[in-house]
């Protein structure tokens, strides 16, 4: 775990988590960050600490 007490995840999730949301933003698709973390398996403080 790192400082911030986020598991240190594996670059692959972590890209495929911020390129499914960069997607989403440039073909202007409407969708929950929630739903999106879920389906990366991801807590709601982790996902929006890869995201940032």
């Amino acid at each position: 775990m790192s400082k911030s007490g986020i598991p240190n995840f594996d670059t692959p999730k972590k890209a495929r988590l911020k390129g499914a949301a960069e997607f989403m933003d440039a073909k202007g698709i409407a969708y929950s960050h929630n739903d999106l973390f879920r389906f990366y398996d991801v807590s709601k403080q982790q996902g929006w600490a890869i995201l940032s």
